[in-house]
């Protein structure tokens, strides 16, 4: 709590409100890249405000990646304290409208898995699983189960019951935990995916169900 006091009269209130404004969106990332953030929230000279707020200490790391240029990462315990004031200061409404154009954003730049976990924070649950769809079979392929698991537990269950895509992968990251389950997960799937008539779909649902 006093730690929190302190970002919030000694650090935050000391700096302009658009600033103030800026570092709690931009909180919402792990790594905060300032071409993006220039287009999330239309500001031009996000890569300045961050570089000036880094030369400050102002609990701001910079570092330079040579294929992306300069990112910043801020200390967990300011970011904590950023993340708590975006949750207690906006709406769910503007919460959730800041995810959805950040998920399409990600989209856009080809960056399927952070435009996933922005789709979801935004509960537009269809736009995820378009992606879910194209990036699933690589993170299993990647030996990343765990985190593919960690992105479809977001979905609604029902809504993972009754669309195939979902299902199967469902039954990739139980593959060898839950193998009577996944039979009839894999049949249900195979199920949907007929329905549809998604060739794909239904080609992979039978081969796992035949291993």
């Amino acid at each position: 709590r006093e730690v929190f006091q302190y970002f919030g009269e000694e650090i935050l209130s000391s700096h302009p409100a658009l600033l103030q404004e800026f570092l709690i969106k931009s909180s919402i990332f792990d790594i905060v890249d300032p071409d993006f953030m220039n287009d999330l929230v239309d500001i031009e000279n996000t890569e300045t405000m961050l570089q000036e707020s880094a030369n400050k200490n102002l609990f701001i790391e910079a570092r330079y990646a040579e294929q992306k240029g300069w990112e910043f990462r801020y200390h967990p315990l300011f970011r904590g304290f950023l993340q708590a004031k975006f949750k207690s200061g906006t709406e769910e409404e503007e919460r959730s409208h800041l995810f959805l154009k950040a998920g399409s954003l990600y989209e856009q730049r080809g960056e399927f898995e952070q435009s996933i976990r922005c789709y979801l924070e935004a509960k537009t649950y269809d736009e995820a699983t378009s992606l879910i769809k194209i990036v699933g079979m690589d993170l299993l392929n990647a030996g990343r189960k765990g985190d593919l698991s960690y992105l479809l537990e977001a979905f609604p269950k029902e809504m993972v019951q009754e669309n195939p895509w979902l299902l199967f992968y469902v039954s990739m990251t139980k593959r060898f935990s839950e193998t009577g389950k996944n039979i009839s997960r894999l049949k249900d799937a195979l199920t949907f995916f007929e329905k549809q008539k998604d060739i794909s779909g239904q080609l992979l649902s039978l081969a796992f169900m035949i291993e």
